[in-house]
C-alpha cells in the first residue's frame, strides 16, 4: 500500500505542472493594441498546426520518392527496377497530394484572418472616435480642436 501512496504522489506532483491551478492569476483579454509581436490576437482565428505538419510529411514523401525514381534508373538491368520506379511514382503522387491538401487548409486559415481583420477594420472605421471621421467632418471643428488621441 506504501508503494500506491508514493507513486500517486509522484503522480500528483508530475500533473500538478501541467495541470491549471484555481489560485493562479486570472488571464486577462489582451486587446488588439497590445498584442505582442508575432502573435494572433485573443479573438482571432488561431493557427493550426496540421498544415505544418502536412507540409513535412509532404517534403518526406517527395525526397524519398525522388530518391527511389533516381535509383531506379541507376539499376538499369535489375529485376527490381520496375517495382522501385513504380513505389517513388506512387511516393511522388502520394507528396504531391498532401501539399495539395495543406495548401488548401492555408488558403482556409488565411481567408479566416482575413475576414477576421476587415471585420476589425470596418468595426474601427464605425467607432465614434475614429480618426477618418474627424477628418471628413474637419470643416465643423474651430481651428484648434483636437481630433482622437490629441491629435490634430
Amino acid at each position: 500500500m506504501a508503494m500506491v501512496g508514493v507513486a500517486s504522489a509522484k503522480a500528483k506532483v508530475l500533473f500538478s505542472k501541467f495541470h491549471h491551478r484555481k489560485d493562479a492569476l486570472p488571464i486577462l483579454p489582451i486587446s488588439v493594441h497590445q498584442t505582442p509581436i508575432g502573435a494572433f490576437p485573443n479573438g482571432a482565428p488561431q493557427p493550426s498546426k496540421i498544415p505544418v505538419l502536412l507540409y513535412y510529411i509532404s517534403c518526406v514523401f517527395c525526397v524519398i520518392a525522388s530518391i527511389m525514381i533516381v535509383q531506379s534508373f541507376r539499376l538499369a538491368k535489375s529485376d527490381d527496377r520496375e517495382q522501385i520506379l513504380h513505389m517513388g511514382l506512387g511516393l511522388a503522387t502520394t507528396g504531391i497530394i498532401i501539399g495539395i491538401i495543406m495548401n488548401v487548409l492555408n488558403k482556409r486559415e488565411n481567408n479566416n484572418f482575413i475576414r477576421y481583420v476587415s471585420y476589425q477594420a470596418e468595426a474601427m472605421k464605425n467607432d465614434h472616435n475614429s480618426r477618418q471621421k474627424f477628418n471628413e467632418a474637419g470643416e465643423c471643428f474651430p481651428p484648434e480642436a483636437t481630433g482622437p488621441n490629441g491629435l490634430r
